[in-house]
């Protein structure tokens, strides 16, 4: 059964399932646009496909209890989202005014206070968490120091900052197991190259886009694979919080809808996206200290995107849109 956009037949009390993923439960079509169609999912998410890959969700049957069921709800998870998207305002981005709102509420003395500094730096922490920023990036600062780097550039000497620079990668929620993975694998002459491009992304000054390309290059080399966003970002903005920033897509593409709303952060890394993205980061800074918040480095602005555009955070912004709307209609 393929779903096609000219498919009269009714989807409405049909179950799905993705061939490969089963893990994500039973869906239901929510709608199709042109040559899209989304599913809710049991899991919580709701995805969008095209049509040319739809042969990939089948139809599964269920008893008629349990399909009347899973179809209520995924009903009540598809009304949810229904509703959010309209109060969102047809969906306009997140304002930075309404992230600042929001993360105001939480840290009221923003990052400065103790509360800050104790939840996300871990300054002062007697046992570092991964989300403490302070303790990984005094540790990268001795172990990426340039003039380290180029000490340990030839031969079997790479893999030693290679091997330390996998329990720098563990140490933080900045980059995921799966993302770091091969680190462990990496030969005398890729390591070699690794090393010396990352020693030249920190210490040239001038326009990041080809020094970013030339280290995710030797990272694909030495990983066998293309790097994800968070390791390729992660590792130079622990060393320089100061200039980089890391990435995490999810989150960086909705910031971008409204502060680089054409810019388009494809699945792997690249120079000339990284520097819009540094530039994009480089005008929320500026909004952030417009608002009286002083953000210490880079990492900050990061975990203020992390926190402030999570679906969590993004469902109370439409709700207190919501709210504002009541309001002013009442008024």
């Amino acid at each position: 059964m393929h779903l096609t956009t000219n498919d009269r037949t009714d989807t409405s009390n049909t179950l799905f399932q993705h061939v490969k993923r089963p893990d994500w439960g039973l869906a239901t079509m929510v709608w199709r646009v042109d040559d899209k169609l989304a599913f809710q999912f049991q899991d919580g998410q709701l995805r969008i496909f095209k049509s040319r890959f739809d042969a990939m969700l089948r139809p599964v049957d269920r008893p008629v209890d349990e399909r009347d069921r899973v179809l209520a709800e995924l009903g009540k998870v598809s009304d949810r989202r229904d509703a959010a998207r309209r109060i969102a305002g047809q969906h306009r981005p997140i304002d930075p005014r309404e992230q600042i709102a929001y993360f105001s509420t939480r840290f009221p003395k923003g990052f400065q206070g103790a509360k800050w500094a104790r939840t996300h730096r871990g300054i002062d922490a007697r046992k570092p968490l991964k989300r403490h920023r302070q303790p990984v990036i005094e540790a990268a600062a001795e172990l990426l120091a340039p003039e380290r780097l180029r000490a340990h550039v030839d031969g079997d000497l790479s893999l030693i900052i290679i091997d330390r620079l996998r329990t720098l990668t563990d140490s933080t929620d900045l980059v995921t197991k799966a993302a770091a993975r091969g680190l462990d694998r990496v030969d005398a002459v890729a390591g070699a190259r690794l090393v010396g491009a990352l020693a030249d992304l920190l210490t040239d000054d001038r326009d990041v886009a080809p020094a970013f390309d030339a280290w995710v290059m030797a990272l694909t080399r030495a990983l066998d694979r293309t790097p994800s966003w968070e390791l390729a970002t992660s590792i130079p903005a622990l060393a320089r919080p100061d200039r980089f920033t890391a990435v995490k897509r999810s989150t960086f593409t909705r910031a971008a809808a409204w502060l680089a709303p054409n810019l388009t952060i494809d699945a792997f890394p690249a120079g000339q996206v990284y520097q819009r993205m540094l530039d994009m980061i480089s005008t929320l800074t500026r909004l952030l200290a417009e608002a009286g918040l002083r953000p210490r480095d880079r990492l900050d602005v990061y975990d203020f995107v992390q926190l402030t555009l999570s679906p969590k955070a993004v469902e109370q912004i439409a709700a207190s849109r919501h709210a504002d709307t009541v309001e002013r209609a009442a008024a």
